[in-house]
């Protein structure tokens, strides 16, 4: 009978993949991987302006939830609307806008972050900076922790 029904027919690609590689790898060492530079000359201005940086004013939290404005100055939370008010006045006067910028505690209750957020919104436009201040966790000493377990064995005894 017929040979070809018996044997199984495969083609080899073992040489086209290997030439494949060999492509690749010539292609990849022969490519330049640096950027073009480009240089601008621009001109010059003699009238440009430079920007002039906003007026900031620093509100803040302590893990506790007391507020201080500035250089340490204690406040409550009933004083700060008034005192926004007096620095918009100033930077209103020097014609610069007012940017809040609360440094808050980690630990601090997340209703002061509201708060002065709600503050920001209503005299400043929405121009708040938040800065949060890790607090250092105090967690028990070893032997304190081996102390306790020993007491609570004492107990059971």
């Amino acid at each position: 009978m017929n040979d070809l029904e018996n044997d199984d027919l495969a083609v080899d690609l073992t040489a086209l993949i290997d030439v494949t590689f060999m492509l690749v790898i010539f292609f990849i060492m022969t490519m330049s991987f640096t950027l073009p530079v480009i240089d601008f000359n621009l001109p010059q201005s003699s009238t440009a302006q430079s920007e002039e940086r906003a007026a900031t004013m620093r509100i803040s939290v302590d893990a506790q939830g007391h507020y201080s404005v500035g250089a340490n100055t204690q406040t409550t939370k009933e004083q700060l609307p008034a005192l926004i008010q007096q620095e918009l006045q100033k930077s209103a006067a020097a014609q610069q806008e007012l940017t809040l910028e609360l440094v808050i505690d980690a630990k601090a209750p997340s209703q002061e972050l509201i708060t002065v957020a709600d503050l920001a919104r209503t005299y400043t436009q929405g121009r708040l900076v938040v800065v949060s201040t890790p607090t250092e966790q105090a967690a028990p000493a070893p032997t304190d922790a081996a102390d306790a377990s020993s007491e609570r064995a004492a107990e059971a005894q």
